[in-house]
């Protein structure tokens, strides 16, 4: 490991800045565009995985489709 002097080191005179202005937003917070999907990533178990893959094919509705009327299914049931 080579030898540094610490002495001879300058401190950082300028630091981040000022921040932007509040009115200056990158977007960040805008839902996604109605229609638009994304992925979700949840850890189960291999044969529901399988029966929740054969429920939606035995009934020709896709898997994304088949989870949303479940999710609302249960939301208006259980609050």
């Amino acid at each position: 490991m080579p030898n540094v002097n610490l002495g001879k080191l300058k401190k950082p005179t300028a630091g981040k800045g000022a921040p932007p202005a509040p009115v200056e937003t990158n977007n960040n917070l805008l839902k996604p565009q109605t229609g638009k999907t994304v992925p979700l990533q949840v850890n189960i178990d291999p044969d529901v995985k399988r029966q929740f893959r054969v429920f939606a094919a035995e009934r020709d509705i896709d898997m994304s489709a088949l989870f949303v009327t479940i999710w609302n299914y249960y939301r208006e049931n259980h609050g």
